[in-house]
């Protein structure tokens, strides 16, 4: 067997070591000081969480007859009597069509908006990067909670945005509902004006009395999707770049693949001086 078939050992792996030990040296030491200026270089990054749980939009539980026996002249009506979807303020929380709204109304295009361009930014560019590198929301759902993370290199307007955007999903959900649920009594008052029949104004009133209910349930309600569990703080450690790591990530890399590479080199050498 070639001593370049060989697998080498230790002692040998030491011994060519020591040998090109420059040729490890150098390119690590030069790896190493580059991630070094990176990680002193790169914008400090800072993670704002805040936790909430979802709360039950209505409780029409028990209603479903009632619903049904009118929910004819409410659908030509276009209303939506019962409606409680338990995904509509997670669909809304992760929309594009929200972050867009609360990037407009605190007017965060130009906060947002990359270094070094001439021309405003289209809206759709900042949404995407707002939702890819900003804003994150992750759900547990065995225990009910739900994390609204903001990353972002100010950690006051991190905590700032984190609790913004559970205000104003708060905001725009309970102000969906006050509007449904006045649309909702009028329809049923004036149903039950109309009617006659008695089979159906004992359903109606039961209707009118629950959305009655429902709309004073969100005007007094500030939380009324999603209720804080944990309100988010400005945090005092970054997130990004995380130095230590960074730099010794680069250093056993480079040291790895320098010696890889001293070792190849000195197998590549033994069969060219073999074949001679």
């Amino acid at each position: 067997m070639n001593a370049s078939d060989r697998p080498i050992n230790l002692v040998e792996l030491a011994a060519l070591a020591w040998r090109r030990k420059w040729w490890i040296i150098v390119p690590t030491v030069i790896v190493s000081a580059l991630a070094v200026a990176y990680a002193l270089a790169a914008t400090s990054r800072y993670r704002a969480e805040t936790v909430v749980i979802q709360r039950e939009l209505k409780g029409m539980s028990g209603l479903s007859g009632q619903v049904a026996r009118i929910g004819g002249l409410a659908d030509l009506a276009g209303l939506n009597l019962g409606d409680s979807s338990k995904q509509e303020p997670m669909g809304v929380l992760r929309s594009r069509g929200f972050a867009r709204r609360f990037i407009e109304r605190n007017h965060l295009a130009i906060v947002l908006a990359q270094p070094g361009g001439d021309e405003p930014e289209d809206i759709r560019a900042t949404v995407d990067r707002f939702k890819r590198k900003v804003l994150s929301v992750s759900e547990d759902k065995k225990a009910g909670l739900v994390t609204v993370a903001v990353e972002w290199k100010d950690p006051e307007l991190a905590a700032q945005w984190a609790n913004g955007i559970i205000d104003q999903v708060n905001a725009e959900l309970r102000d969906k509902a006050l509007a449904e649920a006045k649309r909702n009594i009028d329809f049923l008052r004036r149903a039950l004006a109309e009617t006659e029949l008695v089979a159906l104004q004992q359903p109606i009133s039961r209707l009118l009395e629950s959305e009655m209910q429902n709309a004073m349930m969100a005007q007094g309600n500030r939380d009324y999707a999603f209720r804080v569990v944990d309100e988010a703080q400005p945090p005092f450690k970054r997130s990004f770049p995380r130095r230590t790591m960074i730099v010794l990530l680069a250093f056993l890399m480079s040291l790895v693949a320098s010696i890889t590479g001293v070792v190849v080199a000195e197998r590549w050498r033994q069969r060219c001086a073999a074949r001679r």
